[in-house]
């Protein structure tokens, strides 16, 4: 995941530009531009739409913005490319963002400035929103129940590990499924992101133990995992709408 800028002065807006990358991107506009791509196909590329490229794909751009041209580049690494394109590849050139899946791209780049843990699954939802979710198929009942099966799973592990902050990939590998696969899968099951899982477990477990006295709040932040006492904080305020010292005065 990167970002990428163009200044209008730059000489790239003269030339063909190609894909340099070896896996396909999903590229999120930021400001409009103009694509032209290698088979003649116009298409003006704006923050409702997400742009699809192939490896090595030449295409030539045409400045529509006098800030240039500035976007949100996601590599489609495998097995996520496996999951969600046939033989590797897109076939079509740009794909629609609904109003909710911008907001979740909004979110991934606060995420990824803050290196907030919560950008890789972010990315994971973005693409899936992005490539998957626009044409839903009917799930047979097997798959159903295996799906439930690996949600059960992944929060028997998270809970196990007192919602510690696991990486996803880890957590993928001990499941024995893709991190894009499991991401999606828990999602839909819980209504919860793993990320988000996790944490409520901490936040839960805090709330439970602000009444032992049994050390500063500080402590208790960094026993849960959290960075520090103002991290803590901020999620509990967020969570439950007053500060831990609050809610320790209160027991």
């Amino acid at each position: 995941m990167g970002e990428h800028r163009c200044p209008p002065d730059d000489p790239a807006w003269d030339e063909p530009n190609v894909i340099v990358s070896s896996v396909p991107l999903v590229v999120f506009p930021i400001v409009p531009v103009l694509i032209r791509h290698d088979r003649g196909a116009r298409t003006l590329s704006s923050a409702n739409l997400a742009m699809l490229y192939n490896p090595k794909q030449v295409f030539r751009r045409e400045l529509r913005d006098p800030r240039g041209d500035r976007c949100l580049v996601l590599e489609v690494m495998s097995p996520v490319a496996e999951s969600v394109l046939s033989h590797g590849r897109f076939s079509e050139t740009a794909a629609p963002v609904p109003a909710d899946v911008y907001l979740l791209r909004h979110e991934l780049e606060r995420a990824a400035r803050r290196q907030d843990a919560a950008a890789e699954e972010l990315a994971l939802t973005v693409l899936d929103r992005t490539l998957v979710h626009r044409h839903p198929k009917t799930r047979r009942a097997r798959t159903l129940q295996e799906h439930r099966e690996l949600a059960e799973a992944a929060k028997e592990e998270l809970q196990a590990s007192s919602g510690a902050n696991v990486p996803i990939r880890d957590l993928a590998q001990r499941l024995a499924v893709s991190p894009f696969h499991l991401a999606r899968v828990f999602r839909e099951q819980t209504g919860f992101s793993l990320h988000e899982f996790g944490l409520q477990l901490r936040l839960r477990t805090a709330l439970e133990r602000l009444g032992d006295n049994a050390g500063t709040l500080t402590t208790l932040a960094l026993d849960l995992g959290f960075a520090s006492h103002s991290h803590f904080t901020s999620h509990f305020r967020r969570a439950f709408g007053a500060t831990p010292s609050a809610f320790a005065n209160r027991a």
